[in-house]
C-alpha cells in the first residue's frame, strides 16, 4: 500500500515551543527528520484559538464571517444554543470540492463534521459526533464495525483527562496511548481498502493532555514535570514514522495544528469583574430558583467527581442549561450591560443588532468601543508595572463576510511576557488590582496562537523557514496541488513559493466564482446534542 499524494496529519495543540526543543534533544527523531529535509512556519492562529473554528478555517480557506463556525456552541443571533456540527458549516471544505471533482478522499476524525460527507473514499466525523453508532457518523456506513471485525477498536475520543488528573494520574495514560495508536491502524487499514488522492487525519490527544499538564517551567529533555507530554509528542513521532514508511516519491505530507498551548495566566480571566466594577456590566439578581440550582453546580464541581459532573448533567439536561445560564448570565443583568468578556479572549459589545436583549445601539458602538479599548490599554501586572496588553482589533480586521456581525468585537493580543496571575487597571482616577481565578481550577495550559505548519516530500523545497502563516493556506493549497480553481473569495492562496519551481511549473492557479453560501440541515435533536455537550462539559469547554 501507498499512502495519496496529498497526506494531512494535524496534531491538536501541537506547537514548535515543545517539537523544536525535544527534536533537537533527539527526542523526536521524525520531526527533526521533516524539519531538516522539508519546510515549516509558525502558524498563527489569532483571533481564531477555539478548535471548532481553526479547524474549519484550515479546511475551507475561509474565516468564521464566511463560514460560520466561531464555537463549540452555536448560539447565533438568540440567548438559546446547540452544539455545533458540520451542519453549521455553510462553506465547502477542501474534500467536498475535490470528490465533486470526481476524486477520492479519506477524512478521519477532523473536528466539526459531523454528518460525514460523501468523499468518493471514507470518511469519520470527528468530536462533534455523538457517538460512533450514530448514523451519519461514517461514509460509507459500517466503517466503525468494518473496523471492529478487522480488530480495531475505534475511539473517537477521550474527554475525562480531568477526572483522570483528580485521580493522580502522572504518566501518559494508557487510553490516550490507545486512541493514538488505534486511529493510525485505522487509518492506514481504510486507506489500503478504500485507495484515496489526497487524505487527513488528526489526532487529538496532544490539547486534551496539554490542558493538564502544561507547566510554566522550559520543556527540558529529562525534566519530569513535562514527562506526559513529552511522552505523547514521541508517540506522535513513531505514528509520523509508522505513515511516512507508506509514502511514495509521489507523496507530499503537511502536519499542522490548529493552535498551539502556553501557561494559564490568571490575569486574562479576571475582565468580567472588571467590566464589572467600572459599571460596564450590572451585577445579576437570578430569580431564586435560578439561584439554588446556581448554588448546587458550585457545590457540584467541589465535592463531585468530575465524571459523575457528566452523568448528573445528563441525567437533568435542563436544570443542568438552567443552572450553568444562571452560573454565566446571573453573574450580570445582560439587558443592562454593555459588554461582557469571553471564555476565549476578547470582549464583546452587547449590541441590540446581536442579541434580543441588546442595549448598545450603532450611534452608541463607536464610541464605546474606544472607550474599552482604553480600558484595555490601561491594564498592567501589579507586579512588575508591565502592560498586558500588546494590541488591540476590530472585528473587521481579522473577520470578513455576512456572519462578521457575530465575531467578537474587541480582539485583545496579550503581552504574555507580562501577563501574569494578578490584573491591575490604572485610569478614570482608580486603581483596581484583582486576583482572578480560572474556571477550570485543574486546567495548567491553554490555547495559544502559536501552532505549526510542515510540509515535507514531493516537490517541497528543503529546508527552508518560512515566515509565519495562518489557517486559510492549507485548502487553497491542497485544491491548487490538484488542480482545482480556486474560488475568488477565499481569505488564504496557495504557498506556491513553498515548492520547487519545476513542480509549481505543473500546477496552474485558476480562480473561479465565489463559492456560494451553503444553508445548512436541520440541527441535531435534544438527545444526540445532550450527548454531545456532554462531551464538551468533559473537556471543559462548556458549562
Amino acid at each position: 500500500m501507498e499512502l495519496p499524494r496529498t497526506l494531512i496529519i494535524g496534531i491538536d495543540g501541537a506547537t514548535f515551543d515543545l517539537v523544536k526543543p525535544w527534536a533537537e534533544a533527539g527526542l523526536l527523531p521524525t520531526f527533526a527528520h521533516l524539519l531538516k529535509h522539508g519546510a515549516h512556519a509558525t502558524l498563527n492562529s489569532f483571533p481564531h484559538l477555539l478548535s471548532a473554528p481553526a479547524w474549519t478555517n484550515l479546511v475551507t480557506g475561509y474565516n468564521p464571517g464566511q463560514h460560520n463556525i466561531y464555537n463549540f456552541l452555536n448560539m447565533g443571533r438568540t440567548n438559546s444554543w446547540h452544539p455545533t456540527t458540520a451542519r453549521d458549516r455553510l462553506k465547502p471544505t477542501f474534500w467536498q470540492l475535490l470528490a465533486d471533482a470526481g476524486q477520492r478522499v479519506g477524512v478521519m476524525n477532523v473536528p466539526i463534521t459531523f454528518p460525514a460527507d460523501d468523499t468518493n473514499a471514507f470518511m469519520l466525523s470527528g468530536m462533534d459526533a455523538p457517538d460512533t453508532e450514530i448514523r451519519g457518523f461514517a461514509r460509507p456506513a459500517g466503517l466503525v464495525q468494518e473496523l471492529r471485525a478487522a480488530g480495531i477498536d475505534y475511539i473517537l475520543d477521550v474527554p475525562n483527562v480531568g477526572q483522570m488528573v483528580q485521580s493522580g494520574v502522572k504518566t501518559l495514560p494508557p487510553v490516550i496511548r490507545d486512541m493514538t495508536v488505534t486511529r493510525t491502524r485505522a487509518f492506514l487499514h481504510l486507506l489500503e481498502k478504500y485507495p484515496c488522492d489526497a487524505a487527513m487525519v488528526v489526532y487529538v490527544a496532544g490539547d486534551r493532555l496539554s490542558h493538564y499538564f502544561w507547566n510554566e517551567s522550559p520543556p527540558l529533555p529529562d525534566a519530569p514535570e513535562w514527562k506526559p507530554l513529552r511522552d505523547l509528542f514521541q508517540l506522535f513521532d513513531a505514528q509520523l514514522a509508522e505513515l511516512l514508511a507508506h509514502a511514495s516519491s509521489d507523496t507530499t505530507v503537511f502536519i499542522v495544528s490548529d493552535h498551539g498551548f502556553g501557561p494559564v495566566k490568571l490575569a486574562k480571566y479576571g475582565l468580567n469583574d472588571l467590566l464589572q466594577r467600572l459599571g460596564y456590566q450590572t451585577a445579576g439578581k437570578p430569580h431564586s430558583g435560578n439561584r439554588v440550582l446556581r448554588d448546587l453546580l458550585h457545590v457540584g464541581r467541589r465535592i463531585v467527581p468530575l465524571g459523575w459532573q457528566g452523568r448528573l448533567a445528563m441525567m437533568f439536561p435542563r436544570a443542568h442549561a438552567q443552572a450553568a445560564r444562571a452560573d454565566k448570565l446571573g453573574k450580570f443583568q445582560v439587558s443592562k450591560t454593555k459588554a461582557y468578556a469571553m471564555f476565549w479572549g476578547g470582549v464583546r459589545l452587547n449590541t441590540v443588532e446581536h442579541s434580543p436583549d441588546g442595549i448598545v445601539t450603532d450611534a452608541e458602538y463607536d464610541a464605546l468601543w474606544n472607550e474599552l479599548a482604553d480600558v484595555l490599554y490601561s491594564l498592567y501586572n501589579p507586579e512588575t508595572g508591565a502592560p498586558l496588553v500588546a494590541d488591540i482589533y476590530h472585528a473587521g480586521d481579522y473577520f470578513r463576510g455576512p456572519w462578521t456581525r457575530d465575531a467578537t468585537d474587541l480582539l485583545a493580543v496579550w503581552d504574555n511576557r507580562n501577563v501574569g496571575h494578578a490584573l491591575g487597571y490604572r485610569g478614570k482616577g482608580q486603581n483596581i488590582v484583582l486576583h482572578p481565578s480560572h474556571p477550570r481550577a485543574n486546567w495548567r495550559g491553554v490555547h495559544e496562537a502559536e501552532g505549526i505548519f510542515i510540509a515535507y516530500g514531493k516537490g517541497v523545497r528543503e529546508g527552508v523557514a518560512h515566515p509565519p502563516i495562518t489557517h486559510f493556506e492549507l485548502a487553497p493549497t491542497v485544491l491548487w496541488m490538484h488542480d482545482q480553481p480556486l474560488s475568488d473569495d477565499l481569505d488564504g492562496h496557495p504557498l506556491v513559493d513553498w515548492f520547487e519551481p519545476s513542480f509549481s511549473a505543473n500546477h496552474s492557479v485558476t480562480p473561479r466564482a465565489a463559492s456560494a453560501y451553503v444553508p445548512g440541515a436541520d440541527i441535531l435533536n435534544d438527545a444526540e446534542n445532550e450527548r454531545v455537550e456532554h462531551r464538551l462539559r468533559q473537556m471543559g469547554y462548556i458549562e
